[in-house]
């Protein structure tokens, strides 16, 4: 009854990455049945470079969810953590691609002019690195000295006449 949140984290995680593996199996399937072996006359060099970009996409995203879900036991054989919570942070980022590949696979047994759709992840990344990181380094307004008053001004002056002065010890 200690780990019933576990449990369930760990019942959750598993649905999600199954209904990850139908996603990805279905759509690959699809487009490796329609596009490479039906239509194998018409699949050139851009259309394998997307298919491996897509397939590498998908297995990165895919690899690093079910590495954050992994599972951890006691000697005893009990479940101690039920995994990561797959909400939040960086897994939306990672279900989005694999969402917006799988899509573009679906999509690209229609048309190749779909391809373009995985131009959303670079452009998507760059925004996020530019917003988050580069603009607020490069725009960021300069620090102010602080502004001292008279009686301030007067101490540091002093403070640092005196650490001016040589500094004699007498020996007797």
């Amino acid at each position: 009854m200690s780990n019933q949140g576990a449990k369930k984290r760990k019942q959750k995680n598993d649905e999600i990455i199954k209904r990850l593996q139908i996603l990805l199996a279905s759509s690959n399937l699809l487009y490796i049945l329609y596009r490479i072996i039906y239509h194998s006359d018409s699949f050139g060099g851009w259309k394998w470079f997307t298919f491996i970009l897509m397939c590498i996409l998908n297995g990165v995203s895919y690899f690093l969810l079910s590495a954050m879900t992994r599972v951890s036991y006691n000697q005893s054989g009990e479940l101690i953590d039920g995994g990561s919570e797959l909400s939040g942070g960086f897994c939306e980022y990672y279900f989005d691609i694999i969402y917006i590949c799988s899509g573009v696979q679906i999509l690209g047994l229609l048309s190749d002019k779909f391809l373009w759709i995985l131009l959303i992840i670079p452009g998507f990344a760059t925004y996020k690195i530019w917003t988050s990181f580069i603009a607020p380094w490069i725009f960021a307004a300069p620090e102010e000295q602080p502004v001292e008053d008279e009686k301030a001004r007067k101490k540091r002056e002093k403070l640092e006449k005196k650490q001016e002065k040589p500094k004699v010890r007498y020996v007797r």
